[in-house]
């Protein structure tokens, strides 16, 4: 069976993945457009994995079925939603 792939990453990249994924899911909730270009010259390997994230986050947060306080970046980072 494959590990999901934030697995594969270490506990430093986890805390930092995990820290972009709530910078933007915070930028979302103000209204506030995501400059991607940005993020993929920061982040090029994590791009489409992060869009696929926050893709989900935002359908959540429109259902209104959950708000950034239901969920903390560790539990992002390990997975464990």
């Amino acid at each position: 069976m494959n590990k999901p792939e934030s697995s594969s990453l270490g506990s430093t990249e986890n805390l930092e993945y995990a820290n972009l994924v709530e910078r933007l899911t915070e930028t979302m909730q103000a209204g506030q457009k995501i400059d991607w270009s940005e993020v993929a010259r920061l982040h090029p390997e994590w791009l489409e994995k992060i869009k696929a994230e926050l893709r989900t986050i935002q359908t959540l947060l429109d259902a209104g079925n959950i708000t950034s306080s239901d969920f903390s970046g560790d539990e992002i980072a390990t997975g464990k939603m």
